[in-house]
Parts: C-alpha cells; structure tokens; sequence
C-alpha cells in the first residue's frame, strides 16, 4: 500500500489525479487530499506518507515557500511537484 498526500487546491487537477492513480491496479493507494499547506502540514505532523505531490500554486503559498514548508516538517519523503508554471527558473 502506497501512502500519498496529494496538495493539490484545484478540485477537477485533484480529481483527476486520484482517477489516474486509483485505476492503476497493479499499485494499491491510499491518497490524502488537501488543498491548503496549512492543513497539509497537520496531515504531516499527523501521519507517515511514502510519497506526496504537491501543487506550487496554493491559495495559502506560493511556490517554493510551499516546499520549504513541507520540507521543515518532512525531509525524508519523495515530493514530486505539481505545477503548470511554464517559468524556468521555477
């Protein structure tokens, strides 16, 4: 079983994801949705995910204030970043 957080504040992108990952049956998931940092970070406190994907554009944090956030609370897991931000440097 694979421990998601998903941080993702657009409804349909989130939707979508989990669809996507819940249809992929060679891999059981369990996902978190949260669409603000702040209650993702007391989902991290809270508990232990395997993998979490976060949206760089949050109504409470943009991006890599976000991550950093994340990052204090939970260095140790793979994030994979969400984001439709076509600016390079990002």
């Amino acid at each position: 079983m694979v421990h998601l957080l998903l941080i993702e504040d657009n409804a349909g992108d989130a939707l979508l994801l989990q669809e996507m990952l819940v249809d992929n049956e060679s891999i059981a998931t369990e996902i978190t949705h949260r669409q603000k940092l702040q209650d993702s970070l007391a989902s991290l406190v809270e508990n232990t995910y395997d993998l979490i994907l976060l949206d760089l554009t949050l109504p409470d944090r943009l991006g890599w204030e976000a991550l950093e956030k994340v990052r204090e609370l939970d260095f140790d897991t793979t994030i994979i970043i969400l984001t439709c931000n076509e600016d390079r440097d990002l």
